[in-house]
């Protein structure tokens, strides 16, 4: 017996497991690409939408970008504008510390000299007033002794008596002497006039 023939409906059947097996494989090939299309076409759209967000990134970048050489400009003019005023201020800053100095220094000169004028003035006694000497009056000449009377012309023409300090000796003081002498003349004077009057 050389082999055993097959019957059409057993060809049928292998045809129909073969050509099964195929579409099944078949449909397996196509649902597995589907599902790779769909994962491609997910990622097309996750990287689209970060294109559209890098290129708005991208944008506000260059936007950015753009504000921040504007503020760069303002802040360096208003940086030289700061610099002109803080070296103005610190001019008058100081012009006014010249000024308090000058000022402290007078009122320390002031202070320490009506201090010293104090202290030196409270511990010294003060001066005694100078009182000018007044010049001595003229001695008129001695009138001719046979004219006056004898005690008058020896109490005009003799000096008074100097007074006698305790030690025995007469003080001889220019106050004194010109009193003296003006004793004499205004004795020699009612001398005279009596003598005339006579």
């Amino acid at each position: 017996m050389t082999g055993q023939r097959t019957t059409p409906l057993e060809r049928r059947r292998e045809t129909l497991r073969t050509r099964a097996a195929a579409a099944a494989a078949g449909q397996a090939k196509v649902t597995s690409l589907d599902e790779q299309l769909e994962t491609n076409s997910a990622a097309s759209r996750e990287h689209e939408a970060n294109l559209r967000a890098a290129l708005e990134t991208v944008s506000g970048l260059k936007k950015a970008i753009k504000d921040a050489e504007k503020q760069r400009a303002k802040l360096r003019a208003a940086r030289k504008n700061a610099r002109r005023a803080q070296a103005k201020a610190h001019q008058r800053a100081s012009t006014a510390e010249a000024k308090y100095d000058r000022a402290l220094l007078a009122d320390l000169v002031r202070r320490e000299k009506d201090r010293d004028l104090t202290k030196h003035t409270s511990t010294k006694a003060p001066a005694a007033p100078i009182i000018p000497t007044p010049p001595p009056a003229p001695t008129p000449p001695p009138a001719p002794a046979a004219a006056l009377p004898p005690a008058q012309s020896t109490a005009a023409l003799a000096d008074p008596p100097a007074p006698v300090a305790q030690n025995g000796t007469a003080p001889a003081t220019p106050a004194r002497a010109t009193r003296a002498r003006s004793n004499a003349s205004r004795s020699t004077s009612r001398a005279r006039a009596s003598v005339n009057n006579s």
